[in-house]
């Protein structure tokens, strides 16, 4: 992220107003984001763990809401670290078998523990 020589604020973080000026999209593009990613899809120091009982909670509390109807979990996911292992995206399907569709199956049964009525949106990468 310092590569986009953003102003900061007091706490040394990019000003809102910086960040506006480059599409979300390139963002994701980042080493920082697709270091996050990864830390999710890997569950790298329990970042999966604890994605995982944030949507159990979520699924939980809702769970007898009759104008939820189900859940995304991930909003546009996009591959880990392909600089490193750039068959994430040279071969079709890899990224959505080996990393995403394991995590959608993580969450899915913990929807379904807590409500047979409400379903999982999911998208592919």
């Amino acid at each position: 992220m310092s590569a986009f020589n953003f102003k900061l604020d007091q706490n040394g973080l990019p000003l809102i107003s910086e960040c506006n000026k480059n599409s979300f999209v390139r963002y994701f593009q980042t080493a920082e984001s697709l270091s996050a990613f990864g830390m999710l899809y890997n569950n790298t120091n329990g970042m999966q763990d604890a994605f995982a009982a944030y949507w159990n909670h979520v699924s939980s509390y809702f769970s007898n809401n009759q104008y939820v109807i189900g859940y995304d979990p991930i909003n546009e996911p996009y591959p880990s670290n392909y600089n490193v292992d750039p068959s994430l995206v040279t071969i079709a399907g890899k990224f959505d078998h080996d990393l995403l569709q394991p995590l959608y199956t993580r969450l899915f049964q913990h929807y379904k523990n807590n409500s047979k009525q409400q379903i999982m949106f999911y998208e592919p990468g």
